[in-house]
């Protein structure tokens, strides 16, 4: 199944958890069947992620090696990710056991329940966050936040919610704890 960092992690559609133990790569199944051929589907679907992955870059090398022949400029490729990170599962204080992208939707979407937080705007997709941390990531400051923690701030150049005081907030605050996004929102 590849690596994956330390955490519980939903399989969609199983209904049950995989959960991986410690670094030597030993995962537990909780459901039977369900959950070995979910684990299975995803290790076929990241297969495929990786051969299409890797035309892609071909087609881009390609298409930037047209461009230089045209005289034109080829275009960069993104930077890579400055800390190691993934979307994973962890325990929180309000809403316990979900996804971090469930956490970020629960607690700073545009019409969640709570006080005192900064919010999204109004729209805002789990694909734009998606978007928003990996440019953070790549591109954005990384602080030591304890051990095995980080916090990652970024200024992404375009308002992308309020901040806790309801003035636009075009900055995004990543943190990151033990390979897993715990929480990102705007600031």
């Amino acid at each position: 199944m590849g690596r994956v960092a330390a955490g519980v992690f939903a399989i969609p559609g199983a209904g049950n958890l995989i959960k991986y133990v410690g670094k030597g790569g030993k995962y537990v199944l909780r459901g039977g069947k369900a959950a070995y051929e979910a684990a299975q589907a995803t290790q076929t679907g990241t297969k495929i992620a990786g051969a299409l992955g890797r035309r892609a870059e071909r087609e881009l090398a390609e298409e930037g090696a047209e461009r230089l022949a045209a005289g034109g400029a080829a275009r960069a490729l993104p930077g890579a990710r400055q800390i190691e990170a993934a979307w994973g599962a962890s325990t929180y204080r309000h809403g316990g056991l979900m996804t971090g992208m469930e956490h970020i939707m629960y607690r700073h979407s545009a019409g969640s329940g709570f006080a005192n937080v900064s919010r999204y705007a109004q729209g805002t997709t789990a694909r734009n966050i998606v978007g928003y941390v990996d440019d953070a990531l790549r591109y954005g400051t990384v602080s030591p936040n304890g051990p095995g923690a980080y916090m990652v701030e970024h200024n992404l150049g375009r308002a992308i919610g309020t901040n806790i005081a309801g003035e636009a907030a075009s900055s995004i605050r990543v943190f990151v704890r033990d390979g897993v996004i715990q929480t990102a929102f705007p600031f």
